[in-house]
């Protein structure tokens, strides 16, 4: 399979990039934020949902190593999220946009265990990019209905506070 390459320069085309990662395993400290350049940068393993030939018909599937960019960032806020614990393991659940004044906005990544990261943008400038090796697994990712009674993760809500302020990555 050839590796993935995708830009975001609209909200619409976050949703594929989300779905992308969707499932990624990302380590704590494999976050930075370059906040000299307006750059948030993380990087992890990836599920490729879209590799429809291999194990993941036998219940498995591949993941591979990717990076994703997130350019203009103006602001980073976290929610659940300890940046003490740099070996800490993060499971993605989903990148979504909510507009401001446009074209800027906030990008809010979810993650299982209601953790949380907000982005406040300029614009929607984002790069995902399989970095590194691809590699079978013997698990697809799998994941609860959430009904109606239930309540799911809040992404567009309180992830912001003085005390959850993102650390410089410089």
């Amino acid at each position: 399979m050839t590796p993935l390459r995708l830009i975001a320069l609209e909200p619409e085309d976050l949703t594929v990039i989300s779905a992308a990662m969707q499932d990624a395993i990302i380590r704590v400290g494999a976050i930075e934020w370059q906040r000299g350049q307006g750059t948030f940068l993380l990087s992890g393993n990836r599920f490729a949902w879209e590799a429809d030939d291999g194990p993941a018909s036998a219940g498995g599937g591949e993941r591979r190593y990717a990076a994703l960019k997130f350019a203009r960032v103006e602001g980073v806020s976290l929610q659940g999220i300890s940046r003490d614990d740099p070996e800490m393991m993060l499971s993605l659940l989903s990148i979504q946009f909510t507009p401001g004044d446009a074209p800027s906005g906030r990008i809010v990544l979810t993650f299982a265990g209601d953790g949380g990261i907000a982005l406040d943008v300029e614009c929607v400038e984002v790069e995902l990019a399989d970095v590194g090796p691809a590699w079978d697994t013997p698990r697809t990712p799998s994941h609860s209905i959430v009904g109606d009674d239930d309540q799911s993760p809040d992404t567009e809500g309180d992830v912001t506070g003085e005390d959850a302020r993102f650390s410089d990555g410089d």
